[in-house]
């Protein structure tokens, strides 16, 4: 009770203090050794109270213990919920308010819920365990299994996610949790599914196939859409992560017809009375990056058009046009909605026709696309929406020929003649905001106008045409003209950054336009200038980088009409005034910059602030397809005029090239001379290896000759002796390992013989237990009983005969081999050696018979070791084999057996319901005959003079004859009883002696009469 009073906060009197870590220790022995259910779960209880605030203490010491009640104690809802509480506390990533950390710890106390999950998740048996908990309807079961899974999911989520797959049900078991009727556990799954499925496209798909979509929509729909709150941005945020780049589950989207279901989310934006909350702004939000992933540019073509098509005829991309004109709507939900209708039009044509139909209910009656070019070059409107405004017109553009000729149609003269209402275009407010003051408009205006003649060289031509009025009342000038000289008198870095860009796209590929451009007065002069000009700051690097890719399309589509600045003139004032390699530089800056790889992403614009506007997606496609060629233009200009001897090169560049040449000609020089004394060489080192090689054969003969004197000076001194033999210790070794295999023979013999007397002994005995082939006869007639039992037995001593026949074959082949091994090895040992053998053969003969003996006895040792090794696995498959008989012989006697027992309970109750059938039919008979004889003598007390009736005797006769027969069938009866009781006792004889076969193959059975059912 101390420790108690000490854990749940009651010993706050004057008592001696006990540590959290005794206390805990104290409590953790209690769950481990206590017998009592309620020990432990009291114990269980004061250790989910100080998980918080010690948890560091209590997870170090108990973690194990935990995992150990999760497993033994399941039937206890109340212990499991506390334990499931405290692992949720243990592994929760957050730090808790009344947590004590030591002031020492406090700087790596960070990590400790990470940690106690990773060891958790060390042994995969564990997060099953809690799978298996959220079947459990127990809402204090079912609460913190979700809270400690969120936990190990926020810790761990590879491993936890790794592990999840590798369950069979353990998203089927999340699934069922989001359908669970009470709210709280339903949103804590919404988290849970969401933190599961995040950057693992396999768990999405299945998620998906568990009928998550419908589920979700179910949810939000009940709750209302976007004035739902909180659990409709969780559910569609669970729904972004199963679609957000997963082909397959956008597929199943569409294919299910949940876009169309998305209508009552958007309709009626202007029904909000009071403003619409932060939470209705945030679902919305999320209701329109939902529709988006379904038809972003980086999905696949088919896919994005599939549900582009399904967004219109479901009538989704009317209903973001309506907001789109409706009034009250947040900053953020018309930028985002401007965006979604961008991604519904772009490369769509049908999409784009119904978008451009679209006017605004006011007067003058305008197109939508006036209204939000209007909003673009506005400097009033927020920075963003004016951002999404060009992505939305640059999406109508794209793959448009219509809409791009009806733009640069308003801006030719005869255009503007007919337009004398007044009344404002989409092309006059592309040119506005190209000269306006307001440097964003310029940026923004020129990256439209590109995309309008971005795919088009004719259009490209056409918007040469068209002419500008300027102040002073001087001659119009063209539209390129007139952006040039803003670029040379603009001091703003967005307005230049944007027209380069629109002059690139405007020359490139379009010859016409390069030679408008060279003819501007000064154009050169200036790109040539920002060139050469050293700049530090990385925008000022890129403008530079800009002009000198500028330069370079004009090089590269140059049709040499302008005198002077023709393709080789420009690539000659490009190496005189800045050298080829930094004009290259220059244009390398280009893709070094942030904002370039940024753009380069998305052909939407992602920026924050006027900083940020650098270059535009189009550009980057265009500098990434004409980068090469620009280069490969001024490296092979500067190759060719190196090969064809430039006459500007100076004198010292001169003599150093003709000093390598000389130099190079004096090497080749040496190199011959060096290649003719190598062949000499060769030819010396060959004629003395010849010489070598025939006095090599003169020595070896002569030490043959004094090898044979030596021979005959021995015979003749008779010298007794026995020399050393060469080859003594491979003797030695040979016989040692004959001697092995010898006795390893012998050995696998004897066992093999020890195999054969024991399957003899057993065909003996089966041979002994054999039943008779006589019908016993009971009461001078046979019997077909057991007719079923005899059949199964007679089949059972056939297979057990012809497998002893078989594995008899086996053992025979196998004595076979050893005899025809035995008779390969040697009789005797190898006999001695005449001391005078070998005295005739050289050492070199000597030395070959001794390798080539030796390599003999190590190729036969290792074809007996080979050998032995086969019979040994032989003999082990042999006694496998007797294994297996011995098992299928004890399932032949337990099925005898239970046929046995069948048998005789079939007939004990087949007799019984017999007798007392035919005991009542003699009962019933019995009464009839008396009742008869009762009949018989009333008749006979009547006078002679009335005779009895003929039909009396006949019913008399007729019962006696039906007793005879009753009588009859129960003694026939009786004896069927008898033969099944003799039947019977047969069996148990039998079910002896097959306990004591099975006692001969080393099976327990027990001898009592219950011992059966052991076997069994």
């Amino acid at each position: 009770m101390e420790i108690l009073r000490s854990v749940l906060g009651a010993g706050e009197q004057n008592q001696p203090t006990v540590s959290s870590a005794g206390t805990i220790e104290r409590l953790l022995d209690r769950v481990n050794s206590s017998t009592l259910l309620e020990d432990r779960r009291d114990a269980c209880r004061a250790i989910k109270a100080m998980s918080k605030k010690f948890r560091l203490e209590v997870g170090a010491q108990g973690l194990n213990s935990m995992i150990h009640v999760l497993k033994t104690d399941q039937t206890d809802s109340e212990i499991i919920s506390y334990v499931l509480e405290t692992l949720a506390n243990i592994f929760c990533p957050d730090e808790f308010e009344e947590e004590v950390i030591p002031e020492k710890q406090r700087d790596d106390f960070t990590g400790v819920g990470e940690g106690f999950s990773e060891m958790f998740l060390k042994h995969e048996e564990n997060l099953p365990l809690l799978l298996e908990f959220l079947e459990e309807f127990d809402f204090k079961i079912r609460r913190p299994t979700i809270a400690a899974m969120n936990s190990l999911l926020t810790n761990c989520p590879r491993v936890i996610q790794q592990q999840i797959l590798n369950s069979h049900a353990g998203i089927s078991r999340l699934m069922d949790v989001l359908g669970d009727t009470r709210e709280v556990l339903r949103n804590d799954a919404l988290i849970l599914l969401f933190k599961l499925t995040k950057g693992n496209s396999n768990i999405q798909k299945i998620v998906a196939f568990e009928n998550a979509f419908d589920k979700l929509v179910e949810i939000m729909e009940f709750e209302g859409w976007t004035d739902g709150g909180i659990v409709v941005e969780d559910c569609l945020r669970l729904l972004l992560n199963l679609l957000r780049n997963n082909p397959s589950n956008q597929t199943l989207f569409k294919e299910g017809s949940y876009i169309s279901r998305l209508l009552p989310a958007l309709g009626n934006p202007e029904d909000e009375e009071y403003g619409w909350d932060a939470q209705k702004v945030s679902n919305m939000l999320h209701i329109l990056q939902l529709i988006r992933t379904l038809v972003a540019p980086t999905n696949p073509l088919q896919i994005t058009t599939s549900c582009q098509h399904a967004c219109r005829q479901s009538g989704v991309l009317g209903e973001l046009e309506e907001v789109l004109l409706a009034s009250g709507i947040p900053a953020d939900v018309l930028t985002e909605a401007i965006n979604t209708i961008a991604d519904l039009i772009r490369g769509n044509n049908e999409n784009q026709d119904q978008f451009s139909s679209v006017v605004a209910p006011m007067e003058p009656v305008r197109p939508v696309l006036v209204l939000l070019l209007i909003s673009m070059v506005n400097d009033k409107q927020p920075f963003l929406l004016r951002c999404s405004v060009l992505y939305c017109v640059q999406s109508y553009l794209y793959k448009n020929q219509i809409g791009q000729n009806s733009i640069v149609d308003a801006l030719l003269p005869q255009e503007l003649e007919n337009n004398a209402g007044g009344e404002l275009s989409s092309g006059q407010l592309l040119c506005g905001g190209l000269f306006s003051n307001d440097p964003i408009s310029n940026w923004l205006c020129s990256v439209a106008v590109a995309q309008v003649i971005s795919e088009s060289a004719q259009l490209k031509e056409e918007l040469l045409r068209v002419q500008l009025a300027t102040q002073g009342g001087t001659a119009p000038m063209s539209l390129l003209v007139q952006s040039m000289n803003l670029i040379q008198h603009n001091a703003s870095i967005t307005t230049r950054l944007g027209l380069l860009q629109l002059i690139c796209v405007w020359v490139s590929n379009c010859p016409p336009a390069v030679t408008c451009l060279l003819q501007v007065e000064g154009s050169v002069n200036f790109l040539m200038a920002q060139i050469c000009s050293n700049e530090h700051d990385d925008t000022e690097k890129v403008a530079n980088g800009l002009c000198a890719f500028l330069l370079g399309l004009c090089i590269l589509y140059n049709n040499n009409t302008v005198a002077g600045l023709g393709q080789e003139d420009l690539v000659t004032l490009v190496e005189k005034r800045v050298g080829a390699d930094t004009f290259l530089d220059k244009i390398g800056d280009i893709p070094k910059h942030e904002g370039f790889n940024k753009a380069l992403k998305s052909p939407q614009l992602r920026c924050s602030s006027i900083d940020e506007l650098i270059v535009d997606n189009l550009f980057c496609q265009l500098f990434r397809s004409l980068d090469n060629d620009i280069t490969t233009v001024i490296v092979n200009r500067k190759a060719a005029s190196l090969l064809n001897g430039n006459p500007q090169i100076d004198a010292s560049a001169q003599s150093a090239i003709e000093n390598y040449k000389a130099f190079i000609r004096d090497q080749d020089q040496k190199i011959k001379d060096y290649v003719e004394a190598n062949i000499q060489y060769d030819a010396e080192y060959k004629r003395l290896q010849a010489q070598y090689e025939e006095v090599n054969k003169n020595f070896q003969l002569l030490r043959d000759q004094n090898a044979i004197l030596q021979a005959q000076a021995i015979n003749t001194t008779n010298t007794v002796g026995t020399p050393p033999s060469l080859d003594g210790t491979g003797q030695v070794q040979q016989l040692t390992q004959s001697a092995e295999l010898i006795q390893e023979i012998e050995s696998l013999k004897k066992e093999v013989l020890n195999q054969d007397e024991y399957i003899q002994e057993l065909e003996a005995r089966l041979n002994e237990e054999t039943p008779p082939s006589t019908v016993p006869v009971v009461n001078g007639n046979p019997q077909t009983k057991e007719a079923g039992s005899q059949t199964a037995e007679a089949l059972t001593n056939e297979m057990l005969r012809n497998q002893l026949d078989v594995l008899r074959g086996l053992i025979m082949k196998k004595d076979a081999e050893l005899l025809k091994l035995k008779n390969s090895m040697p009789l005797h040992s190898p006999k001695e050696r005449d001391r005078f053998e070998d005295m005739f053969k050289t050492s070199l003969e000597l030395e070959a018979e001794k390798r080539a003996k030796a390599s003999d006895v190590k190729l036969n040792n290792e074809i007996k070791e080979k050998e032995i090794e086969r019979l040994k696995q032989m003999h082990q498959f042999e006694l496998d084999e007797l294994a297996k008989e011995r098992d299928r012989t004890e399932a032949e006697l337990y099925k005898v057996k239970h046929e046995m027992e069948d048998a005789k309970e079939y007939g004990s109750k087949k007799s019984q319901e017999t007798i007392s059938k035919l005991e009542s039919e003699v009962i019933w008979l019995r009464a009839e005959l008396d009742e008869m004889k009762q009949r018989k003598r009333n008749t006979l007390e009547v006078p002679i003079a009335a005779p009895t009736p003929a039909a009396t005797n006949a019913d008399i006769e007729r019962l006696t004859e039906e007793l005879n027969a009753s009588k009859v069938a129960l003694e026939d009866l009786r004896s069927e009883q008898e033969d099944l009781l003799v039947m019977l006792s047969d069996q148990e004889e039998k079910m002896v002696k097959y306990k004591s076969q099975l006692r001969g193959f080393q099976v327990p059975v027990s001898d009592d009469e219950n011992g059966d059912d052991d076997l069994t």
